[in-house]
Order: structure tokens, then C-alpha cells, then sequence
């Protein structure tokens, strides 16, 4: 029955050096440092905003990314 035959991990073709995997690892860097940037900001004024507001942009943001891709997907 092989129930405890090891897992094959070579079974998956490298990537790495697809155009697409490039680009959508671009995509990811720049998008990260975008929120990256828009942390830093709400951090500098949070004592003017809050806290509350600042998670919920953050989260807006998060959610907005996530919704993007999501769309890509489909």
C-alpha cells in the first residue's frame, strides 16, 4: 500500500528562472514596499490618527492587494 513511502520533493520543474515567476516576484516586491511605505507614514502620525485608524488603513491596504490578485486569478 506505500503508506509510508517518502514524499517525492523533485516532482515540481524549477521556476526560478521563468519570466512570469520574475515578474510576479517583482510585483510582490514592489507591492511589499509600497506597504512598507504606507506603514512607515501611518507609524510617523499615529498620534494623530490612532491606532485603530492606522490597522484599519493597513488592513484596507492589505485586503485591497488581496482582492487585486484574486481578480488576476480569475
Amino acid at each position: 500500500m506505500n503508506l509510508f513511502r517518502p514524499i517525492k520533493t523533485d516532482v515540481l520543474p524549477a521556476v526560478d528562472g521563468h519570466p512570469a515567476f520574475k515578474l510576479g516576484e517583482a510585483i510582490a516586491t514592489k507591492l511589499s514596499g509600497f506597504e512598507g511605505v504606507v506603514a512607515t507614514v501611518l507609524n510617523r502620525i499615529q498620534h494623530r490618527i490612532g491606532y485603530r485608524v492606522r490597522n484599519g488603513l493597513l488592513a484596507l491596504t492589505g485586503l485591497g492587494f488581496l482582492l487585486y490578485f484574486i481578480a488576476l486569478l480569475t
